[in-house]
């Protein structure tokens, strides 16, 4: 073999290699991505259901502000907040999101992320 059939050899294995590792490298910050934004919005939700045990007469608009400054890396409109009373002295917020992933991965695309807190006081 010559030199120079080698050299290409070796250029384009590497070319193969770092796109495949580049794309693992993605795919895991993605997925690490998708974490952070599930327990964003788990926290999301109990600090709306806090604020409507220390606040029982508020609105369900001030109880939406709690929740949107509290939530970091959503993408605006997004987000949807459903705030319940099922029963006296309780109350539930539930926020739903619609996770798109930056990485082309089909099981990630469009995955909804859910977050229910029940609180009584």
């Amino acid at each position: 073999m010559l030199w120079h059939e080698e050299r290409a050899q070796a250029t384009l294995e590497f070319a193969l290699s770092v796109s495949v590792f580049l794309l693992l490298l993605f795919a895991l910050l993605d997925i690490g991505r998708l974490v952070y934004l599930q327990n964003a919005l788990v926290a999301a939700t109990q600090e709306g259901a806090r604020y409507l045990v220390a606040h029982p007469t508020a609105s369900v608009s001030q109880v939406e502000d709690q929740i949107t400054r509290r939530v970091v890396g959503f993408r605006p409109g997004e987000l949807s907040i459903h705030i319940r009373h099922p029963a006296a002295h309780e109350v539930e917020v539930e926020a739903t999101y619609v996770y798109r992933s930056v990485v082309p991965l089909p099981f990630f695309d469009g995955m909804t992320l859910r977050a229910r807190t029940r609180m009584r006081y």
